[in-house]
């Protein structure tokens, strides 16, 4: 029923000079046009998506009696005064009710018209970080985040009563593309009705309907169908004078001390074991084994937990004079790694790999970005970086499934008696039209400042 569109997938836009049905009422008009200069400068949006799906029989055939619903709700700031910047939240629902964050960003047009995200990073430092399409080019900001009210005028608008106006189709079908059809497709069809609702004069709420449509979701091998119809309701605050959250760097705390020095310690040389399991609509999957000797001339990279070599283990040699790695593969029948043995197995790619595809970047992590529970004596990544630090910092390239970032993402850090780095515990969940995938990524950490490489290169 849901289609997640990702933030670069190009909607057509109408033209902004559409002209929509005269107000010829004087007051109304001053009203109108106050609260669309409004609108253009800066407003907050607070609301909820509402779909309701009632399934067919056939492609164009009777309803069956089953329907499904489908809630979202979102909280947008855009602001354009002295700078043109766009904030984004969506929550998505459980079947059991609960809420989760579905997706978060905050950007800003920088200097040369593309947008920026300005986050907080690994490093407790504030990141101006291009956002780009699926093919590595810059977002163009007036495109794709503009403030789309910014192209309404007084003239789309027909006048029902003194606290409602009905914006007319084309432009009502354009702002709902540009407000919600990256949440919810049905927003980029045509709009049925699109409402602005005043209260004393004052633009308090707008509602959006598009038209109902006949779709289709795949179910194993075959397809579902039904009539999908959604309703946008939003409320309006903030008018004139909204202000997006900009990220600050996060003040560091005397129990910071510890995991600052943890991440310290662990620098180059250490032993890394993983054990990685997910479910999958609730079954759980076969767990996975990785270990990791790290030292300054290079990393084993063992697959499993058996001490006995394999050709699907590596051996990476660090290269003095760059960042580039060479692989080094098991010759099982002369019992030694070699770089021939490495092509032989098929690692033919990874030689002049970066060295980052294996090594983690730990120690530059900031402890400050961590929450501390006296509790449970752990630290909690802080809630801005959930979706993506864990994965991002801790388990190597080679090992992480890059996808998984920004699907609902935890990170802890657990220390022993020590005072040194125990375990890192990521869990992640995503969801998709086939199935729900949830997963953990346990880390634990040996040896450190003692790793030695079982093998010699050769």
């Amino acid at each position: 029923m849901k289609n997640k569109l990702s933030l670069f997938v190009i909607s057509g836009l109408m033209s902004a000079t559409l002209m929509g049905c005269n107000n010829s009422d004087n007051s109304g008009n001053k009203i109108l046009n106050k609260a669309l200069e409004s609108l253009a400068q800066g407003v907050t949006l607070d609301g909820s998506i509402y779909e309701t799906a009632s399934f067919l029989s056939e492609m164009g055939g009777e309803e069956i009696g089953e329907t499904a619903e489908t809630k979202y709700d979102f909280h947008y700031v855009f602001e354009n005064r002295e700078e043109n910047a766009i904030e984004r939240k969506v929550y998505a629902y459980e079947q059991d009710g609960s809420r989760y964050q579905w997706d978060s960003e905050v950007l800003v047009e920088g200097e040369d018209g593309a947008a920026y995200y300005n986050e907080l990073g690994y490093n407790n430092k504030i990141n101006h970080v291009p956002a780009v399409t699926s093919s590595s080019d810059k977002v163009n900001f007036g495109y794709y985040c503009d403030n789309p009210f910014r192209y309404l005028t007084i003239n789309d608008f027909t006048k029902e009563n003194d606290n409602l106006y009905i914006l007319e189709r084309k432009k009502a079908s354009y702002l709902a593309d540009k407000l919600f059809a990256r949440i919810d497709e049905i927003f980029a069809e045509i709009i049925d009705k699109a409402q602005f609702i005043f209260e004393d004069d004052v633009l308090k709420r707008i509602v959006l309907e598009p038209i109902q449509i006949e779709t289709y979701d795949t179910f194993g091998t075959s397809n579902r169908y039904f009539l999908l119809n959604a309703k946008a309701e939003i409320d309006v605050s903030n008018l004139k004078d909204a202000t997006v959250t900009r990220p600050e760097a996060r003040p560091h705390e005397t129990n910071h001390e510890p995991l600052n020095n943890a991440f310290l310690k662990i620098g180059d040389n250490y032993t890394l074991t993983i054990a990685y399991n997910f479910e999958i609509d609730g079954d759980s999957q076969s767990v996975n084994y990785y270990q990791f000797f790290f030292t300054d001339e290079g990393v084993f990279w063992k697959c499993d937990l058996d001490d006995t070599p394999t050709e699907a283990d590596l051996l990476i040699k660090f290269n003095e004079d760059s960042d580039f790695t060479t692989p080094y593969g098991y010759d099982s029948e002369n019992n030694k790694f070699t770089t021939d043995a490495a092509m032989s197995n098929g690692f033919t790619s990874l030689f002049n790999a970066p060295k980052s595809l294996y090594v983690p970047i730990v120690q530059d992590v900031a402890a400050e970005i961590f929450d501390y529970d006296e509790i449970d004596q752990t630290y909690n990544i802080c809630e801005e970086l959930k979706s993506f630090i864990g994965i991002e910092c801790f388990v190597p390239s080679c090992v992480a499934v890059r996808e998984l970032n920004g699907f609902g993402t935890n990170c802890i850090a657990l220390l022993n008696d020590q005072n040194e780095l125990d375990q890192i515990r990521i869990s992640y969940y995503r969801r998709d039209s086939f199935y729900d995938e949830s997963g953990t990524f346990t880390l634990v950490y040996s040896d450190v400042g003692t790793t030695t490489l079982p093998y010699n290169f050769e």
